[in-house]
């Protein structure tokens, strides 16, 4: 005869119906990965959440909505310095060197890739952020802020040339494609009905189990290739690789080793670790340079060559703390704080 538990006694649930939801989960992550995996730069297998066409879209919007608050180097919209004036077509001229080699036959056999679709479009904000980035499908921004670390034509093409590499691998659509994978698991656990514990437990199991486990390695891995990629893009495109390695070293000695947190908890790699991935690299860069037209290494607008950072690492941090940003309110002083002592 059937007997009700009894108050404060817990209903057994059968083992079978208990893992249903982790059967269940498994094979929706398995299902989504059959059917989004395809191979990606270099011939490795990677798994993608968008359609090019869809990525083309999604970054169009973000693109739009990332600068509506910016200041934009526009001379429609805003009244330019001969400085600035100058720096936006330097900035389009290098965008437009690197998007023509990436369409290379040589390079894109190098890659393993078909030639993109993206409508390529670069703007320059006014901004004391030393930064830059590329969207899906395309779409780039280059903050002034950049320019008194970068300097030179060359360094600048590193760091346009290595955020063109992560849309060109489309990084963005496989980060997308592993956070639908982490919500399959997760929905998984939670359909477990257990603790805490055990959810985690389930999360694990899918190789999951927290952000140090897959998802900053994944990060890192993406910020390599991209290296990896925008080395042979500014070689190709006549830009001297060997001026990556310098951008890097005046990039740490900017921010500090201090103020950084261990690599495993980054999802980027450390300096010290992308200067030896990049001089690893050089040897194959340099082929692909040695073809090109290979443009002199000149100084960025604005930049003073007798101020300049100076490539000694004992006067480089005091040089770049005088350097002074024409196109910021501020100046390069805003970094004392972050370098190391």
């Amino acid at each position: 005869m059937f007997q009700f538990p009894q108050q404060g006694q817990r209903r057994q649930i059968p083992l079978a119906a208990r893992f249903l939801p982790v059967i269940i989960g498994i094979g929706g992550v398995m299902v989504f990965l059959m059917t989004n995996c395809e191979k990606g730069p270099f011939g490795r297998n990677r798994v993608v959440a968008l359609k090019p066409e869809e990525e083309m879209v999604l970054g169009e919007q973000a693109f739009k909505q990332a600068l509506q608050q910016e200041q934009v180097l526009d001379p429609q919209r805003v009244r330019l310095t001969r400085e600035e004036s100058e720096l936006v077509d330097v900035v389009n001229q290098i965008t437009g060197r690197l998007v023509k080699a990436a369409r290379e036959p040589e390079v894109l056999q190098h890659f393993q890739l078909t030639e993109d679709q993206y409508e390529w479009e670069v703007e320059v904000v006014r901004s004391d952020t030393p930064n830059a980035f590329c969207l899906p499908g395309g779409k780039m921004v280059v903050y002034t802020g950049i320019i008194p670390i970068a300097q030179t034509e060359a360094a600048l093409a590193t760091v346009i040339g290595h955020e063109i590499a992560h849309a060109l691998g489309r990084h963005g659509a496989e980060r997308m494609a592993l956070d639908q994978v982490q919500q399959l698991a997760a929905a998984a656990a939670a359909g477990l009905g257990e603790t805490p514990e055990q959810q985690r437990a389930v999360m694990i199991a899918f190789g999951l189990g927290g952000k140090f486990g897959i998802a900053l390695p994944f990060s890192r891995s993406h910020e390599s290739e991209a290296d990896r990629m925008g080395l042979v893009l500014m070689a190709t495109a006549g830009y001297n690789p060997e001026e990556s390695v310098r951008f890097w070293e005046r990039m740490g000695r900017v921010a500090g080793t201090g103020q950084k947190p261990p690599e495993y908890m980054s999802t980027h790699p450390s300096d010290q670790t992308r200067i030896a991935q990049l001089t690893e690299l050089m040897p194959n860069a340099m082929e692909f340079y040695k073809s090109s037209p290979q443009y002199p290494t000149r100084y960025l607008p604005g930049v003073r060559p007798e101020r300049a950072l100076n490539q000694q690492p004992n006067q480089g941090v005091k040089a770049l703390v005088a350097i002074k940003n024409p196109f910021v309110s501020r100046d390069i002083r805003q970094f004392q704080p972050f370098l190391a002592p």
